[in-house]
Order: C-alpha cells, then structure tokens, then sequence
C-alpha cells in the first residue's frame, strides 16, 4: 500500500470545503465525514439523470444559490471512473461545473476505493509496538543501548 502524504491530503480536504463532494454510498459518506468533509452527497441507487438534476437544483443551507461545482469521488476503479464520466456528462447538461483536478489528486494516493481514506492518513499511524523494548537474547539484567 501506497503511504500517504498527510501534508497533501490536508490540502486537497481543505480544497473541498467550499464544495458539494458526490460519492457513491454510505461508507464513503462515513469515511470522507471522518476526515472532516461536510457537504456530502451520495448515490444510493438513484437514476444518474434524476440525481444530476436534484443535485443541480439543491441549494445548500450555507449558501443562497444553486450549486455551480461539483467534485465527484467515487472510486478509482473501472467501473468507478465510467460512472464518473456519465455523472460528469449529465452534470454538464445541467451547467454544473466538475472539478477534474481534485478527483485526480485523490487518484494520486494510490487508494481505489474513497472507504480506505481514513483519519490516520492525516495525521500518520503510531504502531503498536512504539514504547516496547526491543532486547531480545540479552540478560535481563543488562541494559539496552
């Protein structure tokens, strides 16, 4: 597994603050709210043309206008990136602009799937074994150096 720079990811998060992040389900929606992203969408199963049109309709309580951009997030693998590019098509039938750049940031960490971001991957994992002596085959009574 690819290691993540905590720095970067920050910055693509602090990126997405201003806008409505699109996601597949619910473990996304959980995953991307642990990291602190608030204004979430997701799929759920419902018709591409009928949630594109929702979408471009809702206006968010923070805001007093219709949604201008999008960022879509779904995941990285084939099926992931097709229906992307129908989300984006349809988005752009109903003039709501898709930041491309941020999805290909996200791509850049190695992860397929947005459910494997995780809250350590901002601020780095301690292992386990951080405060262990490692003084295997010497006397116990001898100290480690």
């Amino acid at each position: 597994m690819n290691r993540i720079n905590g720095e970067e990811l920050r910055r693509c998060l602090q990126d997405l603050e201003d806008k409505l992040v699109i996601v597949e389900g619910k473990k996304d929606t959980k995953s991307l709210k642990s990291l602190g992203v608030k204004n979430i969408m997701q799929l759920g199963g419902k018709p591409l043309a009928e949630f594109t049109f929702h979408v471009s309709k809702y206006t968010d309580s923070n805001r007093s206008q219709e949604v201008e951009e999008v960022v879509i997030l779904t995941d990285f693998d084939s099926e992931g990136r097709k229906l992307a590019a129908r989300l984006e098509y349809l988005f752009e039938k109903h003039k709501v602009a898709v930041n491309k750049r941020l999805r290909r940031k996200f791509m850049k960490f190695g992860k397929n799937r947005i459910e494997d971001f995780k809250e350590g991957d901002i601020y780095g994992k301690v292992s386990s074994n951080f405060n262990k002596v490692r003084g295997k085959g010497h006397d116990k009574g001898q100290r480690n150096s």
